[in-house]
């Protein structure tokens, strides 16, 4: 199967110069700053991706250590890729390893100082149910997709 990702990443412009500050002086990340993304976005930690059951969870069902919120020294990376299938993304658990490779490239190539993290619409925002045992959104998960879309071209910048 041929699939086309497109990775975002996201690195502090004044990370070397953030450096020298003292932990309590530093800044978060500047994805952070985008108007609701901290309220409604969930950033997977990039372990934690690859420690992830296929098919994927949906993210409202993922333990909160899955997560992590950006810091100045992350790197941060934007998934974007096709859905085959309308209900989830990858049901057939196709993509997890072709991304996991696209991803340990991206820290290779960027090097970070920090953790890296990614925003993967299915896994970092709630979603509708893809199993007959699943619930549907909440309605403050549904109020909280409709910011969080709101801040997807940020995101995706």
């Amino acid at each position: 199967a041929l699939w086309c990702f497109r990775l975002t990443a996201f690195a502090h412009p004044q990370a070397s110069l953030l450096r020298l500050l003292p932990m309590a002086q530093q800044e978060p990340h500047p994805i952070m700053r985008v108007p609701d993304v901290p309220e409604t976005v969930g950033f997977v930690d990039h372990e934690a991706f690859k420690a992830l059951p296929t098919p994927w969870p949906r993210g409202q069902d993922l333990p909160a250590s899955t997560f992590a919120a950006p810091e100045k020294d992350d790197l941060v990376l934007a998934i974007s890729h096709t859905w085959a299938y309308s209900g989830h993304p990858d049901p057939q658990a196709e993509k997890k390893g072709p991304l996991e490779e696209l991803l340990d490239k991206a820290n290779k190539v960027h090097k970070p100082s920090g953790k890296t993290v990614l925003f993967c619409d299915f896994l970092s925002v709630s979603q509708r149910p893809f199993r007959a045992d699943q619930l549907d959104r909440t309605p403050e998960q549904e109020k909280a997709f409709g910011l969080a879309l709101r801040a997807f071209p940020q995101i995706y910048l």
